[in-house]
């Protein structure tokens, strides 16, 4: 039962490139919504775009593009959870670490 992705939780990305550069924790914004909260943060949605910061390539993230939940939508967009992983092209994500809530979970 993974929990519900909100406003300033995060992504790891891995290294890419030669040298290798960009990786990390990405935090991802909650701005494609704004009226579902939990506790009082934005639940990011599946396509919410996010900067790498990664200054060879300059790309950006988009959240849930593999796995998002099927159960819980919001205006028809499924919500991201714990686990589910970005892409960016260049960087690797590993899953969103969920810490912005502890209580709201998708049983999908």
């Amino acid at each position: 039962m993974p929990l519900i992705a909100v406003d300033g939780d995060a992504e790891p990305y891995s290294d890419a490139h030669v040298p290798p550069t960009g990786g990390g924790n990405k935090t991802i914004p909650g701005t494609l919504q704004t009226f579902v909260r939990i506790a009082g943060k934005p639940v990011i949605l599946q396509g919410q775009v996010f900067p790498t910061r990664c200054p060879i390539c300059g790309a950006t993230c988009t959240a849930g593009t593999t796995g998002a939940s099927r159960l819980v939508r919001i205006n028809g967009v499924p919500v991201c959870r714990a686990g589910d992983v970005g892409e960016d092209g260049d960087h690797d994500g590993q899953g969103i670490v969920v810490t912005g809530q502890a209580f709201v979970t998708d049983h999908s």
